[in-house]
């Protein structure tokens, strides 16, 4: 699988610094990305509202579920400096029941991603192994469109 993990820009440009090396998405209910990404996958990086513009494959995965207000705190304590998140996005996930925190790893600025549906409200889609454009998606020279 592939996946695409739709951020705020300023975030896309955290990962391509290297400044944010882990991608975190905490929940209250079970959805995709947990339990749904693997060590090796690839994940394409969309800017809300914009384009696919970096992607890195994912070096480990951590997965919490069962979470509480304190477990919470546990992580943005242990893993907050490489997720590289604002208080506010800590709070915001204080009442959170599950958790995957994805290293990332091979991090690059693409020119596009891959095609996929949009549904909007969904921040992370899982795309068949078919729909990667990986490594065309880094050259200028090749004209293929995201959808």
């Amino acid at each position: 699988m592939i996946h695409v993990a739709v951020v705020h820009a300023p975030y896309v440009e955290a990962i391509l610094s290297r400044r944010k090396t882990i991608e975190s998405r905490l929940s209250r209910v079970r959805c995709d990305p947990f339990g749904t990404v693997y060590s090796g996958e690839r994940v394409y990086f969309k800017a809300r509202g914009g384009a696919v513009l970096a992607t890195a494959i994912v070096a480990g995965v951590y997965s919490f579920q069962d979470l509480t207000a304190r477990r919470v705190s546990k992580i943005r304590r242990e893993f907050g400096g490489a997720i590289g998140a604002p208080p506010e996005y800590w709070e915001s996930k204080s009442s959170a029941r599950f958790a995957t925190l994805m290293r990332l790893a091979d991090v690059e600025r693409v020119r596009f991603g891959p095609r996929f549906p949009v549904f909007y409200g969904r921040a992370w889609q899982r795309l068949p192994d078919s729909s990667d454009v990986y490594p065309r998606c880094l050259h200028p020279d090749q004209r293929v469109c995201a959808g």
